[in-house]
């Protein structure tokens, strides 16, 4: 066994075997006396990559209001992406004086296992609630051991919920990769402290629907949007991608067809997937340069969030990118999935029609395919 694969499978076991400590010690504190006027310090601490921050973002604004109600102080752990988002989304998070923002990027780039372990003996940072609304290894164990807490919210790998505030008197079976109903979910939790905790499947799909209009959709009727914009970014699960040559072949088809105007048409690329191009994927991408489309090679959100607000039509795997469009309202989005996900776990259902997958994989949808949803888009005016 190689050195790296043995550090990696102690840093492993080391972080498991924590967590299992401290899910004993939280069982023990079960149901704890909760009131609101005992609670002055919360620590949110979301997951930080693009398109999981964008997910959360709306959830965000909602907890953040309930908590504010409550006279509470608010520490948020983001990263620079997130930070970025709430920069450029017209959000008044970073203007409220009783929001602290704390950079986690130490936390998240944590490699070194003894400096982990020094962390450990800090714990110098109390909170009354650390609320971490997403479960995932690293992300959710670290802060848990960093910080000392009273009470404690997330979600176990299998989806169901585990915290120490109050019992639940109707439980609810939640499907842990329906990430849009966990975050409802842990939303109506927090807002119904002071009753009864009696949450079914109706409250959490009315929550969601009334979030998405607003969120989602509120106002867009009135805006001027001119491009498509395609998001070639790759979506690399499992090593699988969208092809460049078949962006090509799709673009070349609205061209011809003449269905939509080569001018404000916009192909999206990152840059660390542009640096990332094999020779003959270069070859295709100047293919799509010299057919009159507007490549754009930019890993810049500010930039990214400009384009898609002027964006009408966006087609893009799911990821970052896809995220960011529907944080931007755009209001025709054709997303393609992998064979394993389902939509309407990941996006607002307004959307969901005009999402694709195929059973092997999305690098096996046709072309034609997304050029038959972009015209039916079309003609849903």
């Amino acid at each position: 066994m190689s050195v790296a694969k043995r550090v990696i499978g102690q840093r492993v076991d080391f972080l498991f075997s924590l967590l299992k400590n401290i899910k004993i010690n939280l069982k023990r504190s079960q149901n704890l006396p909760f009131d609101w006027n005992n609670i002055k310090n919360v620590c949110i601490y979301p997951l930080n990559n693009l398109g999981d921050f964008c997910m959360f973002l709306p959830h965000l604004h909602n907890f953040i209001t309930l908590f504010l109600e409550k006279d509470v102080y608010i520490d948020l752990y983001i990263s620079k992406v997130g930070y970025e988002i709430l920069q450029n989304t017209n959000s008044d998070i970073l203007d409220k004086s009783n929001i602290t923002i704390v950079n986690n990027e130490y936390i998240k780039n944590l490699k070194d296992l003894n400096i982990l372990k020094l962390l450990l003996k800090k714990r110098n940072r109390p909170y009354d609630i650390l609320l971490a609304p997403h479960f995932s290894n690293d992300n959710t164990i670290i802060p848990i051991l960093l910080f000392k807490f009273r009470y404690f919210f997330t979600y176990l790998p299998d989806g169901t919920v585990y915290q120490n505030i109050k019992k639940i008197e109707n439980s609810i079976q939640l499907n842990p990769n329906n990430v849009r109903e966990l975050f409802a979910y842990s939303y109506l939790f927090f807002k119904n402290l002071d009753g009864e905790i009696n949450i079914n499947i109706k409250d959490v799909d009315k929550y969601l629907e009334k979030m998405d209009s607003k969120f989602y959709m509120e106002g867009i009727a009135n805006e001027k949007r001119k491009f498509l914009t395609i998001y070639g970014r790759y979506f690399k699960r499992n090593g699988r991608c969208y092809p460049l040559s078949k962006y090509y072949e799709l673009i070349n088809k609205i061209i011809q067809k003449e269905v939509f105007s080569v001018d404000n048409i916009i192909f999206l690329l990152g840059k660390a997937d542009y640096d990332n191009l094999s020779k003959e994927e270069l070859k295709i991408l100047n293919k799509i340069k010299k057919s009159g489309v507007k490549v754009i090679i930019s890993d810049k959100i500010e930039y990214s969030i400009q384009i898609l607000r002027n964006t009408k039509y966006f087609i893009g795997v799911d990821g970052g990118g896809l995220h960011l469009a529907l944080i931007s309202k755009v209001p025709k989005i054709i997303s393609l999935f992998e064979k394993n996900v389902r939509p309407e776990y990941i996006i607002p259902k307004q959307h969901c029609n005009s999402a694709i997958y195929h059973k092997n994989g999305v690098e096996n949808i046709a072309p034609d395919r997304i050029f038959n949803y972009f015209l039916k888009l079309k003609e849903n005016k």
